[in-house]
């Protein structure tokens, strides 16, 4: 039983692996999995462009509470089916205003 202690202390190097760099580390990398492209929301460009800065704005004025009532606020202004909007914000990571921005939309520079 020792054995597996020893495996666990040593961080499961094994005797005989090297210890210098595999091509294979690679695949292993955070950033390789973490890295996902956005799929871009199907609105109108004018229509994101809107959202990003009512959404912004809102921000500014309260913060972030958690919620996504900058992003329903304006869906109720522009006339947009607000059920839909929030599945398509929600499974693009969008769960409250401020994610929105920082995981949703690309905000131009």
């Amino acid at each position: 039983m020792s054995d597996i202690y020893d495996a666990l202390a040593r961080g499961f190097r094994y005797p005989g692996r090297p210890d210098e760099y595999d091509e294979r580390d690679d695949l292993y990398d955070d950033d390789y999995y973490t890295q996902v492209p956005r799929v871009p929301l199907p609105l109108e460009p004018v229509q994101t462009a809107s959202m990003i800065r009512a959404i912004d704005a809102g921000l500014g004025e309260r913060g972030c509470d958690n919620t996504l009532r900058a992003a329903q606020a304006w869906a109720r202004r522009e006339k947009v089916r607000w059920s839909w909007l929030r599945n398509e914000l929600e499974d693009r990571g969008g769960f409250c205003d401020c994610e929105v921005l920082l995981n949703v939309v690309e905000r131009p520079d």
